[in-house]
């Protein structure tokens, strides 16, 4: 089990020591798309407002030198985590440390159907983040193909 922080400035300074973060972010493949989806990506500093947070090409919030006049190298670094939910491993954390701050972050949500929602406890609901479907499943087309060898009723 990682033991994950979202303790910005501590990453941001271990970055700033040269040191490179493994990390989590959130993504969505369209904009409004309701599922989100987590990728493990690097966090390293090439230099002042030269930070890649990134995995195989793909940017998740990098920061560019242009980006000076939006505040400090830090203050940026630490807008450009929170908005993709990152969470870095940090491995002096240990299992039982909770560094969750107060600030509202917004957490992948689980569509389930309305009959689950309603048997799932108080707590399941905000563990899970649990939100309802109202459209239900999504039905395969009607010219779904299928691998050779499987029949219809497997």
């Amino acid at each position: 089990m990682y033991n994950l922080s979202r303790d910005y400035k501590k990453l941001f300074d271990l970055i700033c020591e040269g040191k490179v973060a493994a990390a989590f972010v959130d993504y969505r493949f369209r904009e409004a798309e309701v599922y989100v989806h987590r990728d493990v990506c690097l966090v390293n500093r090439h230099g002042p407002f030269q930070i890649n947070i990134s995995a195989r090409g793909i940017s998740y919030g990098d920061i560019y030198p242009f980006m000076e006049k939006d505040g400090t190298e830090e203050e940026v670094f630490k807008r450009s985590c929170g908005w993709v939910n990152l969470e870095w491993i940090d491995p002096d954390l240990s299992p039982q440390e909770n560094n969750m701050n107060d600030e509202k972050i917004d957490r992948p949500r689980f569509m389930v159907t309305q009959e689950v929602y309603d048997a799932a406890s108080t707590e399941e609901r905000e563990l899970f983040n649990y939100v309802v479907d109202k459209e239900g499943p999504i039905e395969l087309p009607a010219n779904f193909n299928m691998p050779r060898g499987i029949e219809n009723n497997e």
